[in-house]
């Protein structure tokens, strides 16, 4: 997720936040606090520190690819159909991520603006992937298997987006700290499953009840709010857990895990 951070507003901020405490600390000082620590923030009356540092800001953004197709991805669900290719699009100018189903892109019935639409239609099926059995070389098995949903799939974007509204936190910082949260799960299912009441077993995710302390250590360097958003979308994703006593975190994964916990379960 870092080639993603390093696109967003935040990144930015930052970027030349840290320049500038590194090359004239003194003009630093002469900035406001919510110019320091609010990136989505610009006064209406900026002072002339604050104009250049804007000015800064704008141009590092301007030099980054404005579009650029994040990944394009099979939603797999026991069985590969055509329609589960699913294609994410960041717009780096509007601080954007779009999704929506390659098929949907190629007839530019997707509901994203026109300019984003005409990228898509001719970046995306360059990154669709062949079925295995179009594939020419045994040596493209290894870097061509088809991914699990991530965890941006599991939850909608509705969800994710009033989550940020509510906690006041960027949806890409929402959508990374995500990803990073799934990808750690992923690895330590066996172990959160055996410590924690499995709540739901869908077709392609698990939601366990964990405790705060599975989001603190998981997503460690992100801030209170950042966390708090990720716990927000969970729950309101799946409101009527049966304990209450956690946050009903989402596990992505394969029809295989959820059969061997179903087994489990009823002690098969």
């Amino acid at each position: 997720m870092a080639d993603l951070a390093a696109e967003t507003l935040v990144a930015a901020h930052e970027t030349i936040l840290d320049c500038w405490a590194q090359e004239k600390p003194e003009q630093v000082s002469k900035l406001a606090e919510p110019v320091r620590t609010e990136p989505v923030y610009r006064p209406l009356s900026p002072s002339r520190s604050e104009e250049e540092f804007y000015q800064e800001r704008d141009e590092y953004l301007r030099e980054l690819t404005r579009f650029r197709v994040r990944e394009v991805r099979e939603i797999r669900n026991g069985h590969i159909r055509p329609e589960s290719r699913v294609a994410v699009i960041e717009d780096t100018n509007r601080m954007a991520i779009y999704r929506g189903c390659v098929p949907d892109i190629l007839r530019g019935a997707v509901d994203w603006p026109d300019d984003v639409i005409a990228f898509a239609r001719d970046e995306v099926p360059k990154r669709v992937r062949r079925p295995r059995a179009s594939r020419s070389r045994p040596e493209e098995d290894a870097s061509d298997e088809l991914a699990p949903p991530a965890i941006t799939e599991i939850l909608p974007r509705s969800i994710l987006d009033g989550a940020a509204r509510v906690a006041a936190v960027d949806e890409l910082i929402l959508y990374r700290a995500l990803d990073d949260l799934q990808s750690r799960m992923e690895r330590q299912f066996d172990e959160l499953v055996a410590q924690y009441t499995v709540e739901r077993c869908a077709v392609d995710h698990i939601a366990i009840e964990a405790d705060e302390r599975v989001l603190a250590n998981a997503l460690a360097g992100y801030s209170d709010e950042a966390r708090e958003a990720v716990a927000l979308a969970h729950a309101r994703s799946y409101p009527s857990s049966t304990t209450g006593d956690g946050t009903p975190l989402h596990i992505a994964c394969s029809p295989t895990d959820i059969y061997h916990i179903t087994d489990v379960a009823n002690g098969g």
